[in-house]
């Protein structure tokens, strides 16, 4: 049986603090190469965590557009963190 929409983006929230820098300092995420700007996109993505934390929290429930588009987002950016060798 598929997950429900909730457990999806809860399981997509749970992996994405297991596995990003989420909160870390700027220090850590500017090491003056940049391949895109890790700090804004942390930042983005941080707001985004939070925003739907916050809506789980109010017994919002997502779409599946909105799981496909924060794991898009979370995928790109992962990958220009690696690539700045910050994760």
């Amino acid at each position: 049986m598929k997950p429900r929409t909730r457990e999806a983006m809860q399981a997509l929230l749970y992996s994405i603090e297991q596995n990003l820098p989420l909160y870390a300092p700027e220090s850590s995420i500017c090491q003056n190469k940049c391949l895109g700007c890790p700090k804004k996109m942390m930042q983005f993505l941080e707001g985004e965590y939070e925003y739907w934390q916050q809506m789980l929290a109010d017994e919002e429930t997502p779409t599946l557009g909105d799981i496909q588009n924060l794991a898009r987002s979370t995928k790109k950016i992962h990958k220009v963190l690696r690539s700045n060798g910050i994760i």
